[in-house]
């Protein structure tokens, strides 16, 4: 090759440019080949000269790199001397003087595929940082004589651990406004030996920096204190509201209106105490509220005329809320435990009452008897609890635990109009739970099981089962036969009867067959009391009846859960129709009731 054959083009591709050809290793990785790299390289760190120009060929085709100012798939594109910028193609970078120390790469497409390239060079002023020197990077040896002695002879002035002579007041060394602070202070290095007498006044230290955790216990003696004089003996240091504290005369307190037992109360706007006459406390402890005395724990009066409320411990009982008079035969509202007043019943019950004595609403007594609206007094009056209304014809509930009236006869519990049972249910012990109207027993359950109307209460006559069901018919002695899926049967039973429907047809049966066409499957067997045959109505369809035969009847046997079929004669119903009168169609219906054997 002659020397005119190399031309300028050549030589810019050859001399000026610097080629990095750039691949993909999936969406994670850049591969470069190029000049300072050994083989194939993932995301190399590149280093690239100010003035000089590199070229970026990029075959991927799907990663477009982009030249940046800042890293990360949303950094800032350096477009500077940068041509085709995030192109899939060929980038070239003609490196600037004044570009930035370091530049990154990065694919547009995926965040993983990215690098760093440093920019190399001559730097501008300011252009070497803390963060671009390594560290132990500047020793001694970089740094002039002087410096070095420099730093020596500030670090022999401050460092604890080169100067070890007392500090004083000397003027040959000089600490800097805040050069020593707490934290180069050893703990419990001061101490008070070490502070001159008087050399930290008030003025000297920070408001508030003396607080009760600094100061140890019992430190502050009465000598720190504002000294009394003889004209303050016997006073007291009293606080003024934020002002100076000042020494105070006790004087003593005038208490008005005094007088035995009473109740001691203060001013809110004077120096004084009162004694309350509406409110007393005894020596024996009865507490006593608008009244002058009292000989119950608590008596309670109040302004309005004979209003009051009462805990007496006498014999005459508890009264309470009385709002009428305080004489027990006037009392409104009472709560009395009748110990002598309320009739001479020992149980001691307790009684509630509205408008005046004689109106009894409510009572506890001493055996746990309970009444509402019914006065429990009389000695006749049995019941655990009575519940009575005097204003609708005297309608009653009692729960009682011996004999008594109102149609109970033993324990139980009674709900009534009136004494005289025109209508009321009763519940005894072991006894019948019995409804009535006028006076005459409707319907009663019995307390040995069943349902008895009226005043018939035999255990023979009761109610005492109903049950309904479904049964599933069959051929008794069936062979060779084939019934369709539709065949069923039904049953109700109330006691000891028992009715009964069933269907059953034929999809196929073998001819020739002699075996009885009885039907079997009954819910429940018929009584073998000696009540004989129950007839059952039947009926037939698509039978073969033999000569003489003039359909069918069936009837149901006593201790035999099968239903008989007959066929009609000239005799009667004595002829009994076989498999052999069957046909591959023949369907039966039979219905009727029959006797159990009980259950």
């Amino acid at each position: 090759m002659t020397l005119t054959q190399v031309t300028k083009a050549g030589l810019h591709d050859i001399a000026l440019d610097h080629v990095f050809t750039i691949g993909a290793s999936g969406t994670d990785h850049y591969t470069f080949q190029g000049e300072g790299l050994n083989g194939t390289v993932n995301d190399p760190t590149l280093y690239l000269t100010r003035g000089k120009t590199y070229r970026f060929e990029n075959g991927t085709g799907s990663h477009p790199i982009r030249i940046q100012s800042t890293s990360g798939a949303s950094g800032t594109a350096y477009n500077t001397g940068v041509t085709n910028n995030a192109g899939s193609g060929t980038v070239i970078v003609e490196v600037q003087h004044d570009a930035p120390d370091v530049l990154y790469y990065q694919c547009t497409s995926h965040a993983n595929m990215n690098g760093v390239l440093y920019i190399t060079g001559a730097l501008a002023d300011g252009g070497v940082t803390t963060a671009k020197l390594a560290d132990d990077a500047v020793t001694d040896a970089k740094l002039a004589n002087s410096i070095n002695t420099a730093i020596a002879a500030n670090t022999a002035k401050t460092t604890n651990a080169t100067h070890t002579g007392d500090v004083t007041g000397s003027t040959s060394l000089t600490i800097a406004n805040d050069a020593v602070t707490t934290a180069k202070i050893a703990a419990n290095a001061v101490t008070h030996a070490e502070i001159a007498a008087d050399s930290v006044s008030t003025s000297e230290l920070a408001s508030g920096a003396v607080t009760t955790v600094k100061i140890g216990n019992e430190q502050v003696t009465l000598a720190k204190l504002e000294h009394g004089t003889s004209s303050n003996d016997g006073k007291f240091l009293r606080a003024n509201n934020g002002a100076d504290p000042s020494f105070e005369t006790v004087t003593s307190t005038t208490i008005n209106n005094n007088a035995d037992n009473r109740v001691i109360t203060g001013s809110g706007t004077a120096n004084t105490l009162n004694g309350e006459s509406g409110v007393i406390i005894d020596a024996n402890g009865n507490v006593g509220i608008g009244v002058s005395s009292t000989t119950n724990r608590l008596h309670v009066e109040g302004t309005t005329s004979g209003s009051r409320f009462g805990v007496d411990t006498s014999s005459s009982g508890i009264t309470a809320l009385a709002t009428t008079n305080e004489t027990n035969a006037d009392l409104e509202h009472v709560i009395y435990d009748g110990r002598s007043s309320f009739g001479s019943s020992v149980n001691v019950p307790i009684c509630f009452h509205t408008n005046g004595k004689a109106n009894e609403k409510l009572r506890f007594d001493g055996t746990g008897r309970f009444a509402i609206g019914h006065n429990l007094n009389g000695a006749a009056d049995y019941n655990r609890l009575v519940i009575h209304n005097p204003h609708s014809g005297s309608s009653w509930m009692q729960l009682t635990s011996t004999a008594s009236g109102n149609g109970i006869n033993t324990d139980g519990l009674a709900i009534g109009l009136n004494s005289t049972n025109t209508g009321h249910i009763w519940l005894r012990e072991n006894a019948d739970l019995v409804f009535a109207t006028n006076g005459t027993k409707r319907m009663s359950i019995l307390a040995g099981g069943g349902l008895a109307f009226n005043n018939d209460t035999a255990a023979a006559n009761a109610l005492d089962d109903y049950e309904e069901g479904t049964w599933t018919p069959s051929y008794r002695y069936g062979a060779n036969v084939t019934t369709t899926g539709n065949s069923n049967g039904e049953y109700v039973r109330i006691g000891n009867l028992v009715y009964i429907r069933g269907y059953l047809q034929n999809s196929y049966v073998a001819g020739g067959q002699s075996w009885n066409a009885d039907i079997a499957g009954l819910p429940f067997t018929p009584n073998s009391g000696g009540y004989g045959i129950y007839a059952i109505s039947a009926y037939g369809t698509n039978w073969s009846y033999g000569s003489g035969m003039y359909g069918i009847i069936a009837n149901v046997s006593e201790s035999h859960a099968s239903v008989f079929l007959r066929a009609n004669n000239s005799q009667g119903h004595n002829s009994t129709p076989t498999a052999y009168n069957m046909t591959n169609t023949t369907a039966t219906y039979i219905a009727g009731c029959y006797h159990t054997l009980g259950y």
